[in-house]
């Protein structure tokens, strides 16, 4: 499965998706708000977003659209 983690923390998207990686997911990320929403409109897979405030957008919109 493919996930694509919306995260502006560098060190915690390093530690999610080594942990994810090795527990078998495929895992793009960007350390923006507002281009998560575009890859995730772009490209069909799963959205994960820790914070609820991702720099650029609020990340709890992400579920709505």
């Amino acid at each position: 499965m493919k996930l694509l983690l919306i995260e502006d923390e560098a060190k915690t998207v390093q530690s999610l998706s080594k942990g994810l990686k090795e527990s078998g997911f495929e895992v793009d990320y960007c350390y923006d708000g507002l281009i998560g929403k575009h890859l995730a409109k772009k490209i069909p897979m799963m959205l994960l977003s820790p914070t609820l405030l991702c720099q650029g957008s609020m990340g709890s919109n992400y579920a709505k659209n």
